[in-house]
């Protein structure tokens, strides 16, 4: 009975290293798809599947005479005692793919690394000593005294193996730390029955192999899950990224609508036509910055992208043209344009220019200046529109609720499309300073 048996456990392990070398090839094959841990999890592989078939090479030649089998049989278990514990080196590698290890879990490792590396050195001592094991002149293996120390300190390695487990348990996803925790589990049971009972085929072995074909369907599956949450956040991060511009351009074309406002429409066209008697010249000119005004506001609406600051700063110039012909000497406009070489989104200035004028020098009793300037400070650029009109108090809210929604949608569309920030400042009775501060990195140079 006992020698079926150990047939039974020698075809595991024959199959087990069979599907160990399996394993191997379609690592290789899907080496894109599960690249975390897979250069180790293939050494373990290749190591566990020498390990079972040098098993079942000692178990068959086992009582065969003559000195080449003693010599094989001498090979097969040496190769049985130290290939268990460099596998024990190996998972701590494919367990650190997996967690990042703190100093504990570092001190547990090389533990494991040492007793493994002493172990090794113990069994090689035993070759020649026989305290471990040995073989008789009709090659039959025999226990030596010192058997059980050799099972001890592999039963110490694999306990430490589960504390570094559970250890770095937060590290991993639940069904993944389950799969590397049955690596020890089975191994261990395995080792209690080897301990106990005596078989030319090692228990350990068998529960090593179910083990790590277990771990690795686990890992492989794990990975394939997380593949494809991955695949599934990319999706919501497209649709997010969808959703924020549609957002921009909604805020655009209310930017745009508030900006084509009728009474504007109409003094402009009142201005031209009384201009058209009295300076034909300068109505002509009139109506050329108007219909460039017009038709900045228009390809704003078509605009998705950032434009050169230099157009931007040409339509706000068209419009202050058309304002001025309003105004006349009650609107003074002055240029400190140092920097024009990086982008900004469509209508990013001229709301807050016209929010200058309307609800600062427009309100106050003779008049005032806008001040336009840019320059660059550092990887930014900063615009500042400034005037010396009525002001307003901050805490108090910002001016009308037209005048607000225009500047925060400038501030949304600075934010969301170039990374920027838009500062207000204002006092009562002194103006308005916005400060608009643009990154100028990553591909923000303007044409």
């Amino acid at each position: 009975m006992g020698s079926s048996n150990d047939f039974i456990y020698a075809s595991i392990e024959i199959w087990g290293a069979l599907l160990c070398f399996i394993a191997i090839v379609i690592s290789v094959i899907t080496r894109k798809a599960n690249p975390r841990g897979r250069a180790a999890m293939m050494l373990l592989q290749f190591v566990s599947a020498l390990l079972m078939l040098s098993d079942v090479a000692a178990w068959t030649l086992g009582g065969q005479p003559g000195q080449t089998n003693h010599i094989l049989l001498h090979i097969a278990y040496f190769a049985d005692f130290t290939f268990i514990y460099i596998d024990s080196v190996l998972f701590v590698w494919y367990l650190s793919e997996f967690s990042k290890p703190d100093d504990t879990g570092r001190f547990i490792g090389w533990g494991i690394r040492s007793l493994s590396i002493f172990a090794v050195i113990f069994t090689i001592v035993s070759s020649f000593n026989g305290m471990y094991y040995y073989i008789d002149a009709d090659n039959i293996y025999h226990r030596g005294p010192l058997f059980t120390v050799s099972q001890t300190i592999g039963g110490v390695i694999m306990f430490c193996q589960i504390l570094l487990i559970l250890h770095g348990r937060k590290g991993m996803r639940p069904r993944l730390f389950w799969g590397i925790l049955a690596y020890t589990v089975f191994p261990v049971i395995a080792l209690g029955i080897q301990f106990c009972v005596y078989s030319p085929i090692s228990r350990l072995n068998v529960g090593l192999a179910v083990s790590l074909l277990l771990m690795q369907l686990v890992s492989t599956l794990d990975q394939t899950h997380e593949i494809i949450e991955q695949r599934e956040e990319i999706v919501r991060q497209k649709e997010d990224i969808v959703l924020q511009q549609k957002a921009i351009n909604e805020m655009q074309v209310q930017v745009v609508i508030s900006q084509i406002q009728p009474h504007f429409l109409y003094n402009s066209l009142n201005a031209i036509y009384y201009l058209c008697e009295k300076d034909p010249e300068k109505a002509q000119k009139a109506i050329s910055q108007f219909s460039d005004y017009l038709r900045g506001n228009m390809d704003s609406l078509k605009s998705r992208d950032l434009i050169p600051f230099a157009k931007e700063l040409h339509h706000v110039e068209c419009y202050l043209s058309l304002e001025k012909m309003r105004f006349e000497e009650e609107l003074n406009i002055e240029y400190d344009i140092q920097e024009t070489g990086f982008m900004i989104p469509a209508l990013g200035l001229q709301p807050v220019v016209e929010n200058a004028v309307k609800h600062g020098v427009g309100k106050q009793m003779n008049g005032g200046t806008v001040r336009i300037a840019s320059r660059r400070e550092g990887d930014s650029c900063i615009v500042t529109v400034e005037d010396n009109g009525v002001g307003f108090d901050p805490s108090e809210g910002k001016q009308d609720e037209r005048s607000h929604i225009g500047l925060e949608n400038v501030r949304s569309r600075i934010e969301q499309m170039t990374g920027g920030t838009v500062q207000i400042e204002s006092h009562i009775g002194e103006g308005t300073r916005v400060t608009l501060k643009i990154p100028s990195v990553g591909g923000n140079r303007g044409e």
